[in-house]
């Protein structure tokens, strides 16, 4: 699994030269891999913070 800042940059500038060849614009890309590796698959945000979140969800309705 992919840990580190540098190796997703990498791999986003991979997949984003792929997607523009296939003529898909480069945004989408980056898009897709923030949805992919994000902060919670990665491992920085703690699960307490996201179960808490649910909560200022509702708060905020």
């Amino acid at each position: 699994m992919i840990v580190s800042r540098p190796q997703i940059v990498i791999l986003s500038l991979i997949v984003n030269w792929v997607f523009r060849k296939m003529t898909i614009p480069g945004l989408i890309c980056m898009l897709l891999l923030g949805v992919v590796f994000g902060a919670y698959a990665v491992g920085w945000v703690s699960p307490n913070l996201l179960d808490i979140s649910a909560d200022f969800r509702r708060i905020a309705l």
